[in-house]
């Protein structure tokens, strides 16, 4: 892209923050690369807003056209130097794309309706898993707005793992806490939150403040025993709602196009920068778990790793047994989107592994099968990131990573270790289907 393009979006009040952090976080390879197209997509947006109000952008479709135009400049990321040019990456990556447009236009529709707020369960499946979710949660998420006063009320489930609440800016985490702490004899929980505090104890004591500029509620609910346990059930309401609601404006309809873009262009650099860093700095190891105060819930320690991995390869990860209440284990794509968790054994938790005969922990990843209990499958990828996380501990695990060849890993594993046949396989994944729809059933 040449200087008279960037003066001319410059002179213009283009805010190029999103790519100006696109530039330092790929470097300027992928800079350039990427640059050119989002440019000429804010320039269309400025040749829209040259066309007149936004009730004349839209109905003339000018509205349209730079909406599509800022949506086409991001299939750049797919073409960046930097992602592996196999099949496999490439597809997935403008799949990868695609969940993501279809989240922001979901956040941006609920959005345009904040008065009437309803729970909305996070396109969480195995086509789209943005931001490597956990393979045992079920997320649920709630459109905000800090002026507003909420109530949330249902009945706690019985998974073994936690359920938080936790608010959120945009992508930046602010406030969790654990549903656990306000249920009562019966399971039972009745929260407000936003509003000033309640005077009555009772009620002050199920008040919860609304951090400053939060935008959204997100929850969790963790399951370990995939074949028992029940999810939870909660329910939202708006307390200060506005009787009357106005139609659909062509204001806010050009506002909910705006706002897609304006999140996927914020959004996706955010993304591909962590998934970089691990990618450079932690090949074929996993990083001691630690909180993740600016993404992760206070009560989890999150441990990042990457595998690249040969096809007669496996990469061991030894784990020490701890007293968490949950763990888990699970890869993610280059993109990182977490690997198909219905179709594969991608992912482990505390009550799916099996220990050694020493006491640890023994889980293989690979690409190919290796007969023997403890299998995470990489599902087709050479490479990939790999996530660990615990619950209800203050310190990370002895987390321990080897190299080994699939004829030699025998060599490697406690002795004792247990087989494990096609036919047994077959039944596990019946077993991760069955719990997945129920866990995500309407």
């Amino acid at each position: 892209m040449n200087n008279t393009v960037i003066s001319l979006i410059t002179r213009r009040g283009a805010k190029l923050r999103a790519v100006r952090r696109a530039e330092r976080s790929y470097g300027r390879t992928l800079w350039r690369q990427t640059v050119g197209a989002v440019a000429l997509a804010c320039m269309a947006s400025f040749t829209a807003a040259e066309q007149g109000s936004a009730a004349e952008q839209l109905l003339s479709g000018a509205a349209w056209e730079q909406f599509a135009e800022r949506v086409k400049a991001m299939g750049q990321f797919v073409q960046a130097d930097s992602v592996p040019k196999n099949e496999l990456e490439v597809a997935e990556g403008y799949r990868f794309l695609l969940a993501q447009l279809s989240e922001e236009i979901q956040v941006a529709l609920y959005r345009s309706d904040l008065n009437d707020p309803l729970l909305r369960g996070t396109s969480i499946t195995k086509f789209s898993s943005l931001a490597i979710p956990s393979s045992d949660a079920k997320y649920m998420n709630l459109q905000i707005e800090d002026s507003g006063v909420y109530r949330l009320w249902g009945k706690m489930g019985t998974a073994k793992g936690d359920i938080s609440l936790q608010f959120y800016s945009t992508a930046k985490a602010l406030e969790s806490l654990s549903l656990r702490d306000y249920i009562d004899a019966d399971n039972h929980f009745d929260i407000q939150f936003g509003g000033e505090a309640p005077k009555d104890a009772v009620k002050r004591k199920n008040w919860l403040p609304i951090p400053k500029g939060a935008t959204l509620v997100l929850f969790r609910e963790y399951f370990s025993d995939w074949d028992s346990e029940e999810r939870t059930k909660m329910y939202v309401d708006r307390l200060n709602r506005t009787p009357r609601v106005e139609p659909l404006s062509p204001e806010k309809m050009t506002g909910i196009l705006t706002m897609v873009n304006e999140r996927s262009d914020h959004l996706l650099p955010l993304f591909m920068k962590g998934l970089t860093h691990y990618r450079n700095k932690l090949q074929n190891t996993v990083a001691p778990a630690a909180n993740i105060n600016d993404s992760g819930i206070k009560a989890n320690l999150y441990g990042p790793g990457w595998f690249n991995l040969r096809d007669d390869e496996t990469l061991v990860l030894t784990i020490d047994q701890s007293n968490s209440q949950y763990w888990s284990v699970q890869l993610g794509n280059f993109w990182g989107e977490a690997i198909d968790f219905v179709n594969y054994p991608s992912s482990i938790n505390g009550d799916q592994a099996v220990i050694g005969s020493d006491g640890k922990y023994w889980l293989v990843i690979s690409k190919q099968d290796p007969g023997v209990v403890n299998w995470i499958d990489t599902a087709g990828h050479n490479e990939g990131m790999i996530f660990t996380r615990y619950q209800g501990v203050s310190s990370s695990p002895n987390q321990v990573t080897q190299l080994v060849k699939l004829s030699e890993l025998n060599k490697v594993l406690p002795e004792g270790t247990a087989t494990v046949s096609a036919e047994q396989r077959f039944r596990e994944l019946r077993r991760r289907h069955a719990h997945i729809s129920r866990r995500y059933a309407p």
